[in-house]
């Protein structure tokens, strides 16, 4: 007959399982946004040449100038009484040369950033056409990267800091027509174009990130983009477009957390904890965050905490955090109690939302915890103390258990 025997492993291996048994569970990463410098002030910048033909428009609030280095301001033509540009300003390599010679070592650094971002999901065929990617790093295959037809869609999945870095191997072509679509909170200052060669957008296509070309970017008639051109060693050439480099503004996200921990049962506090920070580089004023009180809660009366808060209206929490520096954070928290009556299995979901005096209304990812389960990522620290007990007192009788299965005969 068949006998069961117990065999040791390592203790080392088992405090390794402990260690994550004990840990918090952590979401993917996506990976930091790149980093842009002083080349965030440029909707366009090239090394070369920047030629337009027809009435283009140049705007946006992080930054609508154009920059030449090394080449001369006489290599900008097209531009007198054809190109609209709201505020910005022309640098070149003989017009305060030092700010387009920081823009284009700042650009260089911020190429090779996103070219060396690893690891990379393959595009298959080298073809965007009516593909959905969710955040992350996307490598293309040897040869031209095409966006041939219908639409790319990027899909932040709530999240609105998601990060899409895509690298073409060669050149890169979005073809006529065609549209980069951002969905779920996906926003084009977290999208980036890694070209080691030209890249094309060709005429009436919608076009969304920041393009990092080694060498050329030809804008065809009607062509839009919202983001920036970047050209690093080649020339910029318009035609009929509209360039929006526009401020995405700050970041809002948002969790929950049993305070009593376990499982989230009637009479339960949950603390809401929003997170507004403001990536760009420049400040961010008025801004004011807000959140509906969740669904099947009560409030708990004075416990917002945070700059600005207000609960006057307690169904309608608000902050007026005021003017958030480049890459400052604000941390916002409320507290809400779980009702009776409530069946197992109901889910409390919330969200909140900010807007400043540079940005748009943007909402945070759904932050959810479920009535009567008992979820790692949702509750307190209870249920972690539980489980480093089991592991621990594991250890202590010896280490994991292995089956070996081995065939033995009895008299």
């Amino acid at each position: 007959m068949k006998v069961l025997k117990w065999t040791k492993v390592s203790s080392a291996l088992w405090l390794a399982l402990a260690a994550v048994l004990i840990s918090p569970i952590a979401a993917m990463a996506y990976g930091p946004t790149v980093g842009l410098g002083s080349t965030q002030n440029f909707a366009i910048l090239s090394g070369q040449t920047i030629t337009n033909t027809g009435p283009t428009v140049i705007d946006g609030d992080a930054g609508n100038d154009v920059g030449l280095y090394p080449g001369m301001a006489a290599a900008i033509t097209g531009f007198a009484g054809n190109v609209t540009m709201t505020g910005g300003s022309l640098y070149a390599g003989d017009r305060n040369p030092a700010v387009a010679l920081q823009a284009k070592n700042d650009l260089v650094t911020a190429y090779n950033d996103a070219a060396g971002r690893t690891p990379a999901s393959a595009i298959a065929g080298n073809e965007l056409a009516n593909t959905t990617l969710k955040s992350g790093v996307y490598a293309a295959g040897p040869g031209v990267l095409y966006l041939s037809s219908g639409t790319l869609t990027l899909d932040a999945e709530g999240d609105p800091n998601a990060v899409f870095v895509i690298q073409a191997s060669s050149g890169l072509t979005i073809a006529s027509g065609t549209t980069v679509n951002l969905v779920n909170g996906a926003r084009y200052c977290r999208v980036f174009w890694v070209v080691p060669s030209d890249a094309t957008i060709e005429t009436n296509a919608k076009f969304v990130g920041h393009i990092f070309a080694m060498n050329s970017i030809f804008v065809r008639t009607g062509a839009t983009v919202q983001g920036q051109l970047l050209a690093r060693n080649g020339s910029v050439t318009l035609d009929t477009n509209t360039i929006t480099n526009g401020l995405c503004g700050p970041a809002i996200t948002k969790v929950g957390r049993d305070v009593n921990g376990g499982q989230l049962l009637a009479g339960d506090v949950i603390e809401w904890t929003l997170t507004v920070t403001n990536g760009e580089a420049v400040g961010a004023t008025g801004t004011v965050v807000a959140d509906a009180l969740p669904s099947n809660t009560s409030y708990v009366g004075g416990s917002i905490t945070g700059t600005g808060a207000d609960d006057s209206n307690p169904k309608n929490l608000t902050w007026n955090v005021g003017t958030l520096a480049e890459n400052e954070s604000a941390k916002l928290t409320f507290r809400t109690t779980v009702p009776a009556g409530l069946a197992g299995g109901t889910v409390i979901r919330n969200r909140g939302s900010v807007v400043t005096n540079e940005t748009t209304l943007a909402y945070s990812r759904y932050a959810s915890l479920t009535v009567g389960t008992s979820t790692l990522l949702q509750t307190g620290a209870d249920d972690r103390l539980g489980l480093a007990v089991i592991a621990l007192l594991l250890v202590a009788a010896g280490g994991f258990i292995a089956l070996d299965r081995r065939n033995r005969s009895h008299a």
